[in-house]
Formats: C-alpha cells, sequence, structure tokens
C-alpha cells in the first residue's frame, strides 16, 4: 500500500513539473542535462581509452601493436570518439556563445589522467593540478546551478499564469489544457514501448528457452506489469488500440447509419476498455502479483476486455439496426450487413463466455458477456418487430407496450445479474477485502444497482400515471372530429379517433401517450397534465 501511494505521489508530481514546464524550459533542461552528460561521461571515457591505448603502446611498441587481430579498428573507434567529442565541443562553445567547455575540458582531462594513472592515491597532487579540479569543479557547479536557476524562475512564472487561468476558465479547462499540452497520452504510450521492448530484448537476448510468439508477448506483459505506473502506461495503450477498432466498426457502419447523430462525447472511443484494464489491474493485485500469477489475472483480465469491445460495438450497431428496421422501404443489402454483425457479436459473446468459464469456473466472470448477449437479443427481437410493424399499413398501437416490455424485461434481467454476482462476491469468504476492493463493491452498488433500480421504478411509476390518466380522458365523438377536420398535432397525420385532454387539445392516443412519456405538458399549450 505504501508504495502504490509512493508511485501515486511520484506521478502527480512528475505531471505537475510537466505541466507546469513549457516546452521551451524542457528541451534547456535536456540540453543542459546532456552537455553535462558529453562534456564530463564522454571525456572520462575518452580520457580511459587513450590511456590503455598508452600503456598497450608503451608495452609492445606501435608495430607490434599493429600487427595484432583489431589493434587498428581499435585504433580508429578511439580517434572517432576523440573526433566526436571534439566536434560536439565546438558546438557547444557556438550555441552557448562561451569558452567555458573548453576551459572545463583542458582542466579537467588531466585530473581524470591523474586518477586513472596513479597506482597510489595516497599521495598529494601538484599545486598546478589542484587548481585545474577546482576550476573544473567550479565551472560544472555553476552550470548546474544556471540550469537549476532557470528551471525556478519558469516553474515560479508557470505558477502564477496557472493560478490566472484557474481564475478565469476554472479547474478542469486549466487541466484539460496542459494534459493536451504535455501530450500526457503519448509519454505514457511512449514509456510503455520502451518497458516493453526492454523486457522483450532481455528476455531474447539472455534467456535460453524456446517460446512462441503468443507466449513471448504474455510473459512480456507480464515483467512490464510490475508497477501502477506501467499499468497506466498499458492503459493509455488499450484505449488507443480499442479506439482504433471502434473507428472501424463507425467506418463500416457509416453508409447504413440513417440514425440521427447523437453526442460524440457518448459514442464508445476505447475508454471503458482501457480503464477497464487499469481498474480490474488494481483490483486483483497485477502489479504485485508473482509471474505465474500474473500470467493467469492477464489471461482473465484480456478476456474481459475483449468482452467490453464486443459490447462497444453492438452500441454503435444497435442505433443502425434499429433504424434500419424502421424504414418503409427495405434495402437487403444494408439489413444484411447489420444483421450479420449483430449475429457475430452474439457468437464472439457466447465463445468468451463460455472460455472464461472454463477458465476460472465461476460464474461472476461471465457476467459482462451474459449482459451482452441479453442485449443483443432484445435487440434482434425488437428490430423484427420494427420490421413487421414498417410493413402494416395502420397503426400497431401495441408495439409501445411490446417494446416497453423487452426494454423493461431486458433491465430487470442485468439488475438481476449485477445483483447476484455482488451477493456472490459478499458471501465468498474465502475472498479477503482490500481496501480498493471494498470502495469499488460500493461504487458498483450505487451506480449499478441501486441507481438503475432507482430509475426503473421511476420509469414503471411514470408509466402506471401516464395509462391511469389517457384512461381518465375522454375520447372524441365522430361528430366533434368531423367538425375539427384537423390532423394530430404531434404525428401530423389525420385525426380518425382521438383524446381529449382537459385544456381541449385533440391527439391521437398513442402520440399523446408517447409524449407524456417524455413530458408532462400538453404539447400545444404546455398545460400540466399528469400530477407526479
Amino acid at each position: 500500500m505504501i508504495k502504490l501511494l509512493f508511485e501515486f505521489i511520484s506521478g502527480i508530481v512528475i505531471f505537475l513539473g510537466l505541466a507546469l514546464l513549457g516546452r521551451d524550459e524542457l528541451v534547456n533542461f535536456y540540453s543542459q542535462a546532456l552537455f553535462i552528460t558529453v562534456v564530463t561521461f564522454m571525456l572520462f571515457l575518452n580520457a580511459y581509452n587513450t590511456l590503455n591505448l598508452y600503456y598497450a603502446l608503451e608495452e609492445q611498441g606501435i608495430v607490434n601493436l599493429i600487427a595484432e587481430d583489431g589493434s587498428v579498428l581499435l585504433l580508429l573507434m578511439i580517434s572517432g570518439a576523440w573526433i566526436v567529442y571534439l566536434t560536439s565541443l565546438v558546438l557547444y562553445s557556438r550555441v552557448y556563445s562561451s569558452i567555458k567547455p573548453v576551459l572545463f575540458s583542458l582542466t579537467a582531462f588531466p585530473v581524470m589522467l591523474r586518477y586513472l594513472s596513479s597506482p597510489n592515491q595516497n599521495e598529494d597532487p601538484p599545486l598546478w593540478l589542484c587548481i585545474c579540479f577546482g576550476y573544473a569543479f567550479y565551472l560544472m557547479l555553476m552550470s548546474i546551478y544556471q540550469c537549476i536557476y532557470d528551471i525556478v524562475c519558469h516553474f515560479i512564472t508557470s505558477v502564477h499564469i496557472m493560478q490566472w487561468m484557474y481564475r478565469m476558465y476554472g479547474l478542469t479547462v486549466t487541466v484539460v489544457f496542459h494534459w493536451r499540452r504535455v501530450k500526457v497520452p503519448l509519454c505514457m504510450m511512449t514509456l510503455w514501448l520502451v518497458l516493453f521492448l526492454y523486457n522483450s530484448l532481455t528476455f531474447l537476448l539472455f534467456s535460453s528457452e524456446t517460446l512462441t510468439a503468443l507466449q513471448l508477448f504474455n510473459l512480456t506483459m507480464a515483467l512490464t506489469c510490475n508497477s501502477v505506473l506501467s499499468m497506466t502506461s498499458c492503459c493509455f495503450v488499450i484505449y488507443r488500440l480499442a479506439g482504433y477498432v471502434l473507428n472501424i466498426v463507425k467506418r463500416y457502419h457509416h453508409e447504413d447509419n440513417i440514425a440521427p447523430p447523437g453526442d460524440p462525447y457518448s459514442s464508445p472511443d476505447g475508454l471503458r476498455e482501457g480503464f477497464g484494464f487499469f481498474f480490474l489491474g488494481l483490483y486483483t493485485g497485477l502489479s504485485s502479483s508473482k509471474i505465474s500469477r500474473k500470467l493467469v489475472l492477464l489471461e482473465l483480465i484480456f478476456y474481459l476486455i475483449i468482452s467490453a469491445l464486443v459490447r462497444s460495438m453492438f452500441e454503435i450497431a444497435e442505433p443502425v439496426l434499429l433504424g434500419l428496421a424502421s424504414q418503409p422501404s427495405i434495402v437487403y443489402r444494408k439489413h444484411l450487413r447489420v444483421l450479420s454483425f449483430c449475429i457475430f457479436l452474439l457468437g464472439a459473446s457466447i465463445y468468451l463466455a463460455l472460455n472464461l468459464y472454463f477458465l476460472k469456473e465461476k460464474i461472476p466472470f461471465i457476467t459482462p458477456n451474459v449482459i451482452t448477449i441479453a442485449q443483443i437479443i432484445a435487440a434482434l427481437v425488437l428490430y423484427f418487430l420494427y420490421l413487421y410493424e414498417s410493413q402494416q399499413t395502420q397503426i400497431w398501437e401495441a408495439l409501445d407496450d411490446y417494446v416497453y416490455f423487452i426494454n423493461g424485461s431486458c433491465k430487470v434481467f442485468e439488475f438481476a445479474v449485477i445483483s447476484a454476482v455482488l451477493f456472490y462476491r459478499v458471501c465468498d469468504f474465502s475472498l479477503e477485502w482490500t481496501l480498493f476492493q471494498i470502495v469499488m463493491a460500493l461504487l458498483h452498488l450505487y451506480f449499478n444497482i441501486w441507481t438503475p433500480a432507482k430509475e426503473g421504478w421511476h420509469s414503471l411509476k411514470q408509466r402506471h400515471q401516464v395509462n391511469q390518466k389517457l384512461n381518465s380522458l375522454p375520447s372524441a365523438t365522430e361528430k366533434e372530429i368531423d367538425e375539427l377536420a384537423d390532423v394530430c398535432s404531434i404525428c401530423l397525420e389525420e385525426l380518425k379517433a382521438a383524446k381529449v385532454t382537459p385544456c381541449k387539445h385533440y391527439f391521437h392516443s398513442l402520440c399523446l401517450r408517447k409524449w407524456l412519456n417524455v413530458q408532462n405538458k400538453c404539447p400545444m399549450c404546455h398545460t400540466a397534465l399528469l400530477s407526479l
């Protein structure tokens, strides 16, 4: 728990540092760090290699040394390293418009040679060498101080800018602005890719075991997911991959989609799959488990992520399917495309449910697939009902009751399954509860059980009151309809039978029922019709 808290706080600190520092400041910090690394470590390596070459020449002579295999290549490598170093030194001197890098090299080089060549480190160095060391150390401290000073100044300025943005635009806009400016998802995906490649190459180079590509991928994933930060980076990768798959599905149904465009933010985009992996990893303790347990947990988690992806694909195809069924003209090619896709999703959900059950032999793990299967079957039944209604010459008034019954039955089934899973988890005393699992169970209880139950009861109560009100309203006589000679103001169809509201307006009974299920006002004069 302490390790998890430390990683979380470290991630927040790093994110705030990146958010507060601009691109120029980060590039400046990177350039300063690279400058210090090149000038010190490269100089040290060159001094070490040059000194070894000098000792070899002193012992063997240049003729005997050149005669050995690989010695010429070694000479060329040392010469090339010095050329690269001197070139970098000249470039840094021109960039900073200062000869301090050259002076640092000239004063640090004899100190390094003394450190590498002196067999007795207890001997007192000469005065000139002490002066060289002091001046080189002074130049290094000045460079580090200047770098830190610039960062602190920019950091304070950025804090003032963030305070101004917070006062002007609020917390959400400020966080989103810096999130996009720093490109956090791209940084996290890059981190995961580097860790994944590092673990893959390490295993391939230093392990004698022979694995298939799938086994190597699973083992590398297990080695990569060793901390909360690496799991978070993997979360962004899954989010992006799932988004690509869902965009392909949207393009596939773009031609057939005749439904009105909805809210783009409510459309599935892979966020459920990405955060699902993160929360499942935290719930199961993936990062702190042993490799053997990680492999089993990763297989289970990926089955659940694919199940969530199937559900997201169905949420894209469902409005297309129901929209096509309500059209009077049937284009069999479009219907076949959407129907075959939904049947494919149904088969995929059944396959995933069976695999999850045989993997752990516990019913709660197949819950997402069972709910998806119920939703697909309900959508297919509604599709055929709408298709049948579109071929009728008269209005099918019982259709609304059938649709409500099917949707309500599906919701009740989902509620029963989710409640049974939570009850099963509470009654399973063989498993230990962690603090995170208790919090997730409480959130699950509120959002997936209490809220749907409250909304379902409110909907049922409102529909009952609507039916009671409609039954209490008088029906218009044929004489009244003939005298009115008007159309229904809701559907704009001819009035052959109508209900009369207390405000003396005439509507079809079915149209008025649908209207009152949405809002409790007369469509014409906005008089309240129900006492909810």
